[in-house]
């Protein structure tokens, strides 16, 4: 009642992606489509059954999306370009990392001797982690490429941090 209104959004991520079908889905009320644009034939969406067929017919469309990332990656503050496969290295602890690009759906972290961190995706578009891995280490960062029924997780690159041993407790790079 009134003007006042309250979002809210709730995120869920998933290891793993649901999973698709492309054929026609008989019903009683007529055939629904179960490719992404989530047509309804029985009753051309006009009862709100078939709406709610509709919306998540949508929903089904952007999350099928090919994910993009940017190869250009915040590394404790300094943008780096890695590819996939590649291997960067820095030196001293790592304290942050920060990741673009479009309809991402998996990046996750895996420290050296640590279990593997999944990174919440905002929006499909960015992802950041904090924290601290101390050097000498290697991290391994993971993502997920493809869609539909052949999305797969792949290292995307491996970051090896590295102690200066020129200056005790120093760092002169």
């Amino acid at each position: 009642a009134g003007s006042a209104s309250t979002t809210i959004n709730v995120e869920a991520p998933d290891e793993c992606p649901a999973p698709f079908y492309n054929g026609n889905i008989v019903t009683e009320d007529g055939n629904t489509s179960g490719t992404n644009t989530g047509s309804n034939t029985g009753n051309n969406g006009g009862s709100s059954s078939g709406n709610g067929g509709s919306s998540s017919g949508n929903g089904g469309s952007s999350s099928s999306s090919t994910p993009s990332y940017n190869n250009t990656v915040s590394i404790n503050g300094q943008n780096r370009v890695v590819s996939v496969g590649g291997s960067p290295s820095i030196y001293g602890n790592l304290t942050s990392l920060r990741f673009t690009g479009s309809n991402m759906t998996y990046i996750s972290i895996e420290p050296e001797g640590h279990m593997e961190e999944e990174l919440n995706i905002v929006n499909g578009s960015s992802a950041s982690w904090n924290g601290t891995v101390n050097a000498p280490s290697v991290v391994t960062v993971y993502r997920m490429d493809g869609t539909g029924s052949s999305p797969r997780k792949t290292v995307w690159f491996t970051l090896t941090l590295m102690v200066d041993d020129d200056e005790p407790g120093g760092d002169d790079h």
